[in-house]
């Protein structure tokens, strides 16, 4: 990746989900008119972003466009599984011979994710559902999220990640940009008492042993755990090892 864009040349947050939608998803199945027409089940929503709202958004937004590609998830995910050594520019060249989705491409660098949306494909498929369906009500509930999780004071900047607030917007970009930590976190922690009583978060993984933030990865620095995947190459990859946000 190129240098870190500075606050006046930032995009905005709806900006960028715009942009890798543009890249990424042209081959993305249409509306139907049935879809368009459905309301957003809010509750649901929420209950689908909570353990993942907090994740950078350049990884986030890949998670969106990948969650419409369900079945490259799951071919994606048996590939890593056979391949495990395939890492960086190795695995990189192999991919080129797939004709997967970029964003599924993206997430194979982050190989717990992946599986986790392997694991979870129904719930992976809806989150495709509500993407396709109405992308600013997924935008807006990260924004509500992140909002919450902020007010409470667990989203804040770190040596592994940036929080960076423009107006009632709040960005999450990685601290090194060729570096990204994956998050794992309590929500109960996190975004304190849910006020979506019958809709309680949703676990894509098993929830951290009653630790607020954490990022795969292995050092501690700071009140939070984090899981931070491995080293990247030019482009940013996945961490997966634990230390402490």
């Amino acid at each position: 990746m190129g240098n870190p864009i500075s606050a006046h040349d930032r995009p905005s947050f709806h900006l960028l989900f715009a942009q890798n939608i543009k890249k990424s998803g042209q081959n993305q199945p249409a509306q139907t008119g049935n879809q368009a027409n459905t309301p957003i089940d809010e509750a649901r929503l929420a209950q689908l972003l909570a353990p993942i709202a907090l994740y950078p958004d350049p990884l986030l937004m890949q998670m969106f466009v990948a969650s419409t590609y369900p079945l490259e998830i799951v071919e994606a995910a048996r590939y890593m599984r056979d391949h495990k050594d395939l890492k960086d520019e190795a695995l990189d060249k192999a991919l080129e011979k797939k004709k997967w989705d970029m964003s599924v491409k993206s997430l194979c660098h982050f190989p717990t994710v992946l599986e986790a949306m392997n694991k979870n494909l129904d719930a992976t498929k809806e989150l495709g559902d509500f993407f396709l369906q109405d992308q600013k009500a997924v935008l807006d509930m990260v924004q509500r999220l992140r909002a919450k999780a902020k007010e409470k004071g667990h989203l804040n900047s770190t040596e592994e990640q940036k929080v960076v607030g423009e107006g009632k917007t709040i960005i999450i970009e990685p601290a090194k940009p060729d570096v990204i930590y994956v998050p794992s976190y309590s929500c109960s922690y996190v975004y304190g008492p849910w006020w979506y009583p019958s809709h309680p978060p949703y676990v894509w993984y098993p929830p951290p042993s009653r630790l607020p933030l954490c990022c795969r990865g292995g050092r501690r620095s700071g009140p939070l755990p984090w899981l931070v995947p491995r080293q990247l190459g030019p482009r940013a990859r996945g961490c997966q090892r634990q230390s402490q946000y």
